[in-house]
């Protein structure tokens, strides 16, 4: 910031006004950025902190899926048992 005053107090031909005027449009202009920087850090928190959520419901199903699926194999595997043994007979 203080480079950028800098630029401008050298280019202006040193008119207390005009300078003071670059100084209140340069911190404006720094003050609006600011903001808009950490509103998008808090945007990017937040969205990081969604994927996370998002990730380990994901994970969450996937397992819930894995336990489902081997416990429809293990009783299909009962039931062919079963025919097996009845056939047998």
């Amino acid at each position: 910031m203080q480079c950028r005053m800098s630029t401008v107090q050298s280019v202006v031909n040193s008119n207390t006004k005009t300078l003071y005027e670059s100084n209140a449009i340069i911190t404006s202009h720094l003050s609006k950025m600011e903001s808009n920087v950490y509103d998008l850090q808090l945007r990017l928190d937040e969205l990081i902190e969604r994927q996370i959520r998002d990730n380990s419901v994901i994970t969450t199903l996937k397992a819930l899926l894995s336990d489902k699926k081997e416990i429809e194999n293990s009783n299909s595997n009962k039931f062919k048992l079963l025919r097996i043994r009845r056939k047998s007979y």
